[in-house]
């Protein structure tokens, strides 16, 4: 048996999501996926589930760049 051991979210996680770069955000963007990784990983921690399953980094990205619509 192997124990699973979840990542530790620090400041700069955000930046490891696979897609990020090539979504080419402006800081702006880059603070709310900062912020929604952090609160997804708070969320995912306390229902002991995925990040990727509470919310996928494809979604956190198309977040990102909806706010450039705004």
């Amino acid at each position: 048996m192997q124990l699973y051991q979840k990542k530790i979210l620090t400041e700069n996680s955000y930046l490891n999501i696979y897609g990020l770069y090539d979504a080419d955000l402006n800081g702006q963007q880059l603070a709310i996926v900062a912020g929604l990784c952090e609160r997804r990983d708070v969320i995912a921690r306390s229902e002991d589930e995925s990040t990727g399953s509470i919310l996928p980094n494809k979604v956190l990205i198309e977040i990102g760049n909806a706010v450039a619509l705004s």
